[in-house]
């Protein structure tokens, strides 16, 4: 038995755990690029910007209701965020390409847990 036959398996292991990952954290990463980038996200921060100063502007700043004012004025953001991913990830089904995605890399689980993952993935 020859050196290359002994670590040829362990190679071959080690390659197919990096492709079960890779294609989640791929689809991951552009997923959440385009959810950063979609016109209801980048609508919504003027939203938060104009909450947050209606909150605050007759108050002197108090850290225990200032955090209070941040969270409420991030909720325009939340909700288009929750609305950019649900338009995200219901893509195919309004476009009628369910069909088309049995013949990629990914399972159907894979490619939900790549849009789990959008929201939480930064750039490095």
């Amino acid at each position: 038995m020859s050196a290359s036959t002994l670590t040829a398996p362990r190679a071959a292991s080690r390659s197919v755990r990096h492709s079960r990952r890779s294609p989640v954290l791929a689809l991951a990463r552009v997923e959440g690029r385009w959810l950063l980038r979609h016109p209801i996200v980048l609508a919504s921060l003027p939203f938060c910007a104009v909450a947050y100063f209606l909150l605050t502007m007759q108050q002197a700043p108090v850290l225990s209701r200032d955090d209070v004012s941040v969270a409420a004025a991030l909720c325009p953001l939340a909700g288009a965020v929750f609305l950019a991913a649900n338009l995200a990830t219901t893509r195919s089904a309004r476009h009628g390409a369910d069909e088309l995605f049995g013949s990629t890399v990914t399972a159907q689980n894979q490619r939900t847990l790549g849009h789990l993952l959008s929201a939480s993935l930064r750039r490095r």
